[in-house]
C-alpha cells in the first residue's frame, strides 16, 4: 500500500506515507480484524503516554453492529481517552490497523466512526462528509515485521472514496 496507489480522482485528498508509532503486540493481531489505535500523545508525570481520542471510545461497539470485527488494538498499559470539550475540534482523526490489505471491514469500520460522530455532533450524515477529516491506515506484514500505511486527509466524503479506491486494488 502506498500514495501512488490511489488514482488520480483522489486528488481532493493529501495522500502521505504513514506508519503507527505506537508499541504493540503484533502476535494479538487477527485476519478479519480491524484495530483502533491511538491518534495523541500526551505527557503524564513528565512521561509520553498514547491516547485514544473520545471519538472512538465506543467504535467497537458502533462497528461490531453494523457487522464489521472491530478492537481497541493491543497495546500496552491502560488504555486512556482524551476528551475534547470543544463542538467541533477541528479535523476528526482516526487511526487503525489491519493483518494485510485494505478490506470491506475497515471500509466498514470508518462509516460506522463517522455515523458515531454524527451522533454526537449533532450534524447529519452529509454535514459529517464534508467535515475534514484524518484517517491513518496502517497494514500489518508479519513477513516483513513492520507496518505500512498510509495517512489520508480530506473531507470525509473523499477520504472514503480514497479508502474504496484502495480496495478495489486488492480485487
Amino acid at each position: 500500500m502506498s500514495a501512488e496507489d490511489v488514482d488520480a480522482s483522489s486528488r481532493a485528498v493529501r495522500i502521505e506515507s504513514w506508519r503507527p508509532e505506537v508499541e504493540m503486540d503484533t502476535d494479538a493481531l487477527f485476519m478479519h480484524t480491524v484495530y483502533v489505535l491511538p491518534t495523541r500523545t500526551v505527557i503524564v508525570d513528565e512521561c509520553p503516554v498514547k491516547v485514544f481520542d473520545d471519538s472512538v471510545r465506543f467504535l467497537p461497539k458502533y462497528a461490531r453492529a453494523a457487522g464489521a470485527e472491530v478492537q481497541f488494538a493491543p497495546i500496552p498499559g491502560d488504555r486512556r481517552f482524551l476528551s475534547e470539550y470543544s463542538h467541533d475540534p477541528g479535523a476528526w482523526q482516526l487511526a487503525l490497523t489491519c493483518f494485510g490489505f485494505v478490506n470491506d471491514w475497515l471500509i466498514m469500520t470508518v462509516n460506522a466512526w463517522i455515523t458515531s460522530r454524527c451522533q454526537v455532533t449533532g450534524l447529519s450524515d452529509s454535514e459529517a462528509l464534508e467535515h475534514e477529516m484524518e484517517v491513518e491506515i496502517a497494514e500489518w506484514k508479519p513477513k516483513k515485521g513492520k507496518f505500512v500505511g498510509l495517512r489520508m486527509k480530506g473531507r470525509g466524503s473523499d477520504v472514503i472514496a480514497a479508502i474504496r479506491e484502495l480496495r478495489s486494488l486488492d480485487d
